[in-house]
């Protein structure tokens, strides 16, 4: 027979004879006072880190919102007292600037707020087709206008400061749907009428 190396040949087999096994396995737990320190101190991290961002930081911002609120409002109450006298400056200005404009030019309403009037309360609730302005008088002709929109426009433009007066015609077509012309007396804003 070969020879194997490393290997010995042994006389008597025996088999194990333990019949339970122990898994119970006890940790060492440290109760030195320097584990238990570290572990105070990993807390006390995780607290005041969480403190500061959560907190501190959000105190901080709301601290800085304050004080440039402050500000702001310090700057709005000296321009707002700046322009406390700007009616009587303005009328003293007019005075001056436009004096080539007659009594009857000088009290006309500003177009372009006309205009403006015209684009936010009447054009997109019916269909203009024409639009006439003669002195403090606008005069509007709709085309496929009911009843009840003209009586919300009116409504509507009552609320105008600029808006004086508000007359309507209407008259219907042979296809039903009917046309009106309203008159609108205007005045300049901030006047007192006609």
């Amino acid at each position: 027979m070969a020879k194997w190396v490393g290997y010995t040949k042994s006389k008597k087999k025996t088999f194990p004879t333990k019949t339970t096994m122990n898994l119970y396995y006890k940790e060492e737990v440290s109760t030195k006072v320097s584990t238990w320190m570290l572990y105070v101190l990993f807390a006390l991290v995780v607290l005041l880190a969480f403190a500061k961002f959560s907190f501190f930081d959000v105190r901080e911002q709301l601290v800085d919102a304050n004080q440039s609120l402050g500000e702001t409002q310090s700057q709005l109450a000296g321009i707002q007292a700046e322009l406390k006298d700007y009616n009587t400056v303005d009328r003293q200005y007019m005075i001056y600037s436009y004096g080539y404009l007659t009594g009857d030019d000088s009290s006309l309403a500003d177009r372009l707020d006309i205009l403006q009037m015209v684009e936010s309360k009447l054009m997109d609730k019916a269909q203009i087709s024409s639009l006439s302005i003669s002195g403090n008088t606008v005069t509007v002709n709709f085309s496929s206008i009911t009843l009840k929109t003209a009586a919300s426009i009116v409504k509507d433009l009552k609320t105008s400061s600029m808006v004086t007066n508000v007359t309507v015609d209407t008259a219907a077509s042979d296809a039903g749907s009917q046309s009106a012309t309203m008159v609108i007396t205007v005045q300049k804003e901030g006047g007192t009428g006609e």
